[in-house]
């Protein structure tokens, strides 16, 4: 039997000026798992993202792999859940792009040779291990995505989840990401307004509208049904 990676129950949250972000969502996603999450813009998406490694806290309940997101259990689930931001620069900050890369495993107490071990691989996995040397903000939008990708892979997340990761990308690097993904032999979630991308690396999909949680399923039968993805301004 495969074990529920992600477990969540009642989850709510509201913003500081009270404005509900999420609303009751319970559900489980399975080890090995690539799920879809898609809904308008202002549903919930990114702020349902950061529950999973406890940046957010809302009402009811969030595990990963058994752990109960509190204050005990957070440096373990960090090392489990990596979060790759929309806008690679939130991640990108060190000097060089291995510095980067480097930055998760030294602040992991890795010993020298593991962190440049496990950077190095990270860099080979996203093709970027030519840029090593070079500062991160030289490169262009496509690089920095696939950088901030081994900013996560460094770490040996077995969650990653990835907050709108084609947006701002041309057709070519958009499929180059795609590709990597696919390739990435972990759990993994996905939030997009690409429904493309969804479609072709996501077998489940879910649908957030207004915090809510309004569909979960396949996802060739969730975005093959117009009329529900017009009703919650998907077309």
């Amino acid at each position: 039997m495969i074990k529920s990676i992600v477990e969540i129950e009642n989850l709510s949250f509201s913003y500081p000026d009270g404005t509900p972000a999420l609303k009751n969502i319970s559900l489980k996603i399975a080890q090995g798992e690539k799920v879809g999450i898609v809904g308008p813009n202002g549903a919930g998406k990114s702020t349902f993202l950061l529950h999973l490694n406890g940046i957010y806290r809302g009402t009811g309940f969030v595990r990963i792999d058994g752990l109960d997101i509190a204050d005990k259990n957070l440096s373990v689930i960090r090392r489990k859940v990596g979060i790759i931001f929309q806008d690679p620069d939130n991640q990108l900050f060190m000097p060089t792009v291995f510095d980067d890369v480097a930055f998760g495993p030294i602040n992991m107490q890795y010993d020298r040779e593991r962190a440049v071990r496990a950077s190095e691989e990270a860099l080979q996995k996203v093709e970027m291990g030519y840029a090593s040397k070079r500062t991160s903000h030289h490169l262009s939008y496509g690089e920095k995505k696939r950088v901030s990708i081994a900013t996560v892979l460094s770490m040996s997340p077995e969650l990653i989840a990835f907050d709108e990761p084609t947006s701002n990308l041309d057709p070519k690097a958009r499929n180059h990401l795609m590709d990597l993904i696919n390739k990435l032999e972990r759990t993994i979630i996905i939030a997009s307004h690409d429904l493309g991308m969804i479609y072709e690396i996501c077998g489940r999909t879910m649908v957030l509208d207004r915090g809510a949680l309004v569909a979960d399923g396949a996802t060739a039968q969730i975005l093959a049904d117009k009329a529900f993805l017009k009703k919650h301004n998907l077309l």
